[in-house]
């Protein structure tokens, strides 16, 4: 410990308020302290002062400060054994000496079971274990943000889980201090770090251990932090039976480091299982679309053959007249009917004024051909037709 020297005046006569400031100056420039002993009184003034006596059972020591400003401070009661941190002072006008605290922690386990149980109540008033501002997991899981202990059991445990699942989720891993004074800030640094990324959720763990071992999760700054973080926080801290108030605060409350890997794996398990389960809709939905769709192309197909067979008989049935129409002007038939028909020279005449007697004509019939001489030719007389006289 480094003090100030100051100047020799063993030889000046000062004022009494020079000396108070003096010695006011001296005791703030030899820094901060931590002093360790039990609370054998304690008061906070309706203005917010606190006057705390602190003692080893030899001495007594005046702890003062602005209550709002001492963290802590409320986590404290009569008895308990703690450590104040602060600086030396006096307050000059009266010349009292005070020990100015800065923060005032618990220490032993009965001292920390009290200030836990008080934070655990004083954050459960304010809401902050609240259902309604818990956030719900992500659809599905891809990147993951761990922050636990530099090759601690609770990473391995945590990361073998998802390893031997297969579970493809990035896990970017952000090692922290899980324990100390230093804990808490450290791991409130990196939580705000990870506000701006891309990962999905934080997982904020570590193993079991005593109140003492797992005090860090159980400051009170940390627990706003997880609170107030827009990243959905699991907290797996201790084992099943350990309870920390970062577990109540979290989004998702995990028993392990395991427990904490399993939520991730049956989330997104789910997830794929209700893909699944769409998939089978989606397919069931086409399956019956397709088979109505085919039993009306089935119909459309019945009715279009009954059309098209409609359609056939009936030009079946107009070319069996048409072929009726048609045999009927067939030269074979009309010659068995009795009708012939007469060439000339290898014309066929159509018309006796073609004709002159004595010509020879060939009358081709049925079954045969008869050569003959015009002998006479009478002339139809319908008409304005006239005899032809020879």
């Amino acid at each position: 410990m480094l003090l100030m020297i100051q100047p020799d005046l063993s030889n000046q006569i000062i004022s009494v308020s020079e000396f108070n400031s003096l010695i006011k100056d001296i005791l703030t420039n030899l820094g901060t302290f931590q002093i360790k002993g039990e609370i054998t009184e304690l008061r906070i003034t309706p203005n917010k002062g606190l006057y705390l006596t602190l003692s080893d059972g030899k001495a007594n020591l005046r702890v003062g400060g602005y209550a709002p400003n001492i963290k802590g401070v409320d986590l404290v009661e009569k008895d308990m054994d703690v450590i104040v941190r602060g600086t030396a002072d006096l307050y000059v006008p009266y010349g009292s000496f005070t020990f100015s605290a800065v923060s005032i922690e618990p220490v032993g386990e009965g001292s920390l079971s009290i200030a836990y149980q008080k934070l655990k109540e004083k954050l459960e008033s304010e809401g902050l274990f609240a259902k309604e501002h818990k956030q719900e997991l992500p659809q599905f899981i891809t990147k993951i943000a761990l922050l636990t202990g530099k090759d601690s059991a609770a990473y391995s445990d945590f990361v073998k889980i998802l390893d031997e699942h297969n579970s493809g989720v990035e896990v970017y891993y952000y090692p922290v201090l899980v324990q100390g004074d230093k804990s808490p800030k450290e791991i409130q640094k990196a939580l705000s770090a990870l506000q701006d990324t891309d990962v999905d959720l934080v997982v904020l763990t570590r193993g079991g251990g005593s109140l003492e071992d797992l005090k860090s999760f159980n400051d009170e700054e940390l627990a706003r932090a997880i609170f107030a973080s827009s990243k959905l926080v699991i907290a797996g801290v201790g084992h099943e039976k350990d309870e920390s108030i970062a577990d109540f605060v979290a989004d998702i409350r995990a028993s392990t480091p395991s427990q904490a890997a399993y939520y991730i794996l049956d989330q997104n398990q789910r997830f794929l299982d209700s893909l699944a389960e769409r998939l089978d809709i989606i397919i069931d939905y086409l399956s019956t679309k397709i088979s109505e769709k085919e039993n009306k192309l089935e119909s459309l197909q019945n009715e279009l053959n009954l059309h098209i067979n409609q359609l056939l008989t009936n030009y079946s049935e107009k070319v069996d007249s048409l072929e009726r129409v048609l045999a009927s002007f067939n030269t074979e038939n009309i010659l068995k009917r009795g009708f012939a028909i007469i060439n000339k020279n290898g014309n066929q005449i159509k018309s006796v004024k073609s004709l002159n007697k004595k010509d020879k004509i060939k009358a081709i019939m049925a079954d045969g051909s008869i050569d003959s001489e015009i002998l006479n030719i009478t002339p139809n007389t319908n008409g304005s037709d006239k005899k032809r006289k020879d």
